[in-house]
């Protein structure tokens, strides 16, 4: 629940920046691969589990 609310905190900063045109790259760089890495992360671990498993 609090990650999702997160995520409407950080729309709303997104918002704010991109109607102020301070649109910050590091940010998107950052907001690109925390999308990218979660996913990944927990595939990986699940493989992990997975493997320890069999």
């Amino acid at each position: 629940m609090s990650e999702k609310l997160e995520g409407i905190e950080r729309g709303k900063q997104w918002r704010v920046q991109l109607e102020n045109n301070t649109f910050d790259v590091s940010l998107l760089r950052c907001h690109v691969i925390d999308s990218l890495v979660e996913p990944l992360s927990i595939v990986m671990g699940q493989q992990a589990t997975e493997r320890l498993d069999t």
